[in-house]
């Protein structure tokens, strides 16, 4: 609640969106770890792309299953 409520305030006096903040908090940090932080390739997004239609797929089978 504290976290939230900072948030709150911050948006308040910087007249950023709550979600602004986040993101950027939280990219900031990831720079700060020393995380890569790039693009995908067109082949990652792809794969990634098929990776979620198989996922979305699956718990679809499963949801019906369970009906």
């Amino acid at each position: 609640m504290q976290l939230k409520y900072a948030i709150e305030r911050y948006s308040d006096q910087t007249g950023m969106s709550e979600n602004e903040i986040v993101k950027r908090e939280v990219l900031e940090f990831l720079i700060s770890t020393g995380i890569e932080i790039r693009m995908p390739t067109e082949e990652e997004q792809k794969e990634r792309e098929e990776r979620k239609k198989k996922y979305w797929r699956n718990r679809k089978k499963k949801t019906e299953e369970k009906r």
